[in-house]
């Protein structure tokens, strides 16, 4: 019942710059995480970057270039249930607002397939961000734009209807959300537990906390 000491992962995945919210394929031999990348001359935005294991090492990453857009944000991937699809927050230009939550189609003779942006069943003025799914395709997410809101970013839960594409946005109560950011949710697995990040003032050290 207690958690050991964190260590880096094993392998050519940290850098010196700044890794973050990532997802692994249902084999756990492929992950998708965000790279912040810096430069003294140049402004860089979030990236999405591919990583590969082999045995219990994670190979060098490399960006996935999702569009030909060099100024957009590209952060927060998440993987659709049946793998088909990458989720992602982005500013990219064609969205409702802020930062959006993206998808695009894996696969196809250059990789990719489809962009598509999630529509305003989802997306607001405000900022959409941090994707994540159940394996029944509920889609969890936080946003700073929605009604109701107890304050910054809040956890929301969406249902697809499959016949008519639409969205189904409910807001979790409390003591999932607070007055101050609730984000990054994740689940273990078809289990009804999981864990996400708040910034509330429970105590404790830090400002943005691990709850269960």
């Amino acid at each position: 019942g207690q958690w050991k000491a964190p260590e880096p992962v094993e392998g050519e995945l940290n850098t010196d710059f700044d890794e973050g919210a990532c997802v692994l394929t249902a084999d756990g031999k492929t992950m998708y995480l965000t790279v912040c990348r810096t430069d003294p001359q140049y402004p860089r935005m979030a990236e999405i970057w591919q990583a590969s294991r082999s045995d219990a090492k994670w190979g060098k990453p490399t960006q996935l270039k999702l569009t030909a857009d060099t100024l957009s944000s590209y952060a927060h991937p998440a993987l659709s249930p049946d793998g088909h699809w990458l989720y992602f927050t982005s500013d990219l230009p064609g969205g409702q607002g802020g930062l959006d939550l993206w998808r695009i189609e894996l696969g196809g003779s250059h990789g990719f397939g489809r962009l598509e942006n999630l529509g305003p069943d989802i997306n607001t003025s405000g900022n959409e961000c941090f994707p994540a799914f159940r394996p029944g395709g509920e889609l969890y997410f936080s946003s700073d734009g929605r009604t109701p809101c107890l304050g910054g970013l809040d956890l929301y839960r969406a249902e697809l209807d499959t016949l008519t594409e639409r969205w189904t946005v409910r807001h979790l109560p409390v003591p999932m959300n607070s007055s101050a950011d609730d984000f990054g949710i994740t689940f273990e697995g078809l289990h009804n537990r999981g864990y996400f990040s708040s910034g509330r003032s429970t105590g404790g050290r830090g400002w943005d906390r691990i709850y269960s």
